[in-house]
């Protein structure tokens, strides 16, 4: 069996969404003698090794935590996982233990008092320029708890803290929740004319809705985002820089059908039929957001929206998210609508199940698959200077 001490020094916290800070009960006069005016004078020692539970490392982890909040100097945030919004699953007078699930910190729902950005509160306006004021949530499953785990499936199997979501298991759902649901009174057959070429922002993108339909009470938008957007008319050409890579592109084609057809460095593409996107040589996709083909004895207009390093996501109600064609197998999407004249949109879910076996630590994070706005992480034990560990033999 080996020993190993562990020195104590100052903890930093985890960015974004999963803070790490635990407690555990105390002698008379602690924390002296371990850690005086603030400074650690102490070695933690646990057991490793065949017959040694892993329960001891956790416990190492419950006392070096609570002698690092006697320290001076607080807890600081590392990395570069702080950028940006983030939620820490940690309140001044209720930490983070072990065994705790992460909605017994902070509560089951996150909005726009925590991200005030990416959850904004949002108002949509449909084609006939009516506004809709909307909501945005986060709701993590309360099932998701800060333990240890050994996995065959993370680091060999070897004791880890963190968290650690089965396949299967729902990671959170996401909601777009309709304060006055938004209508569309001039629906024709299948098609939802009122919703179709406007603008939404979904976790703090912009998103065009170049389709929208309801066949047989099922409710399908497509949406058109992406890196760049711009119009073009047809022989124009501009440039662009999409990821540090300049791109020449010409509106080479334009019909009546909503087609269009474009040359990128030199490399045609197919005919793009609006909301479609053709994928390039060097895997960026071009997408059609809106055409305008107008001809007359006066006026002639042939032109196209478009977007560079596109992202076409297809929400079609209870099937898998679709982004550029293929399905994303752990998000799914769910409509609340009402059928009638009007047809009115309540609200939408997004539902992220782990596909498989899912690890925060602090080496390991998960981000929510397609739209990648969302990320857990976690900034583990780790010091503010570097740690010494000593193995005993």
């Amino acid at each position: 069996m080996k020993k190993i001490f562990k020195k104590v020094s100052a903890i930093a916290a985890s960015a974004l969404m999963v803070g790490l800070s635990m407690g555990v009960a105390a002698a008379a006069n602690y924390p002296n003698p371990f850690v005086v005016s603030g400074t650690a004078d102490v070695a933690i020692v646990y057991g490793t090794g065949a017959g040694v539970s892993s329960l001891d490392l956790v416990q190492a982890g419950n006392i070096q935590a609570d002698l690092q909040s006697y320290m001076t100097g607080g807890t600081t945030i590392s990395g570069t996982s702080a950028t940006g919004e983030f939620v820490k699953f940690e309140k001044s007078t209720d930490k983070l233990n072990i065994g705790d699930n992460l909605t017994e910190i902070i509560g089951t729902s996150i909005d726009d008092e925590d991200l005030p950005t990416i959850l904004a509160d949002g108002t949509y306006s449909n084609a006939d320029s009516e506004d809709f004021d909307y909501e945005q949530k986060i709701d993590l499953s309360d099932e998701i708890e800060f333990g240890a785990f050994a996995d065959t499936d993370y680091n060999d199997k070897d004791p880890t803290l963190g968290l650690r979501i089965a396949k299967g298991d729902l990671v959170l759902n996401y909601t777009l929740d309709f304060i006055k649901s938004a209508e569309d009174d001039t629906a024709s057959g299948d098609d939802l004319n009122d919703f179709e070429d406007t603008t939404i922002d979904i976790l703090g993108k912009t998103y065009d809705i170049t389709t929208a339909t309801n066949t047989s009470g099922v409710t399908s938008l497509t949406l058109m985002g992406g890196a760049t957007k711009d119009t073009l008319n047809l022989n124009e050409k501009k440039t662009y820089t999409v990821n540090g890579q300049t791109y020449d592109v010409e509106l080479t084609y334009v019909d009546s059908s909503d087609y269009c057809r474009f040359n990128v460095n030199g490399e045609s593409t197919e005919k793009i039929i609006k909301g479609g996107t053709d994928k390039l040589s060097d895997g960026t996709y071009i997408g059609v957001a809106d055409v305008d083909y107008t001809t007359g004895a006066v006026t002639e207009i042939m032109r196209c929206k478009f977007y560079l390093g596109a992202d076409k996501i297809v929400l079609e109600d209870t099937k898998e998210v679709e982004i550029n064609d293929e399905d994303i197998d752990d998000l799914r999407v769910y409509w609340d609508e009402t059928n009638g004249n009007p047809f009115k949109i309540n609200k939408m879910v997004l539902e992220w199940e782990a596909e498989s076996d899912l690890f925060v630590t602090e080496d390991s994070s998960i981000t929510m698959p397609g739209f990648g706005s969302i990320k857990l992480t976690s900034g583990g034990l780790t010091t503010a200077s570097a740690v010494s560990y000593t193995h005993l033999t």
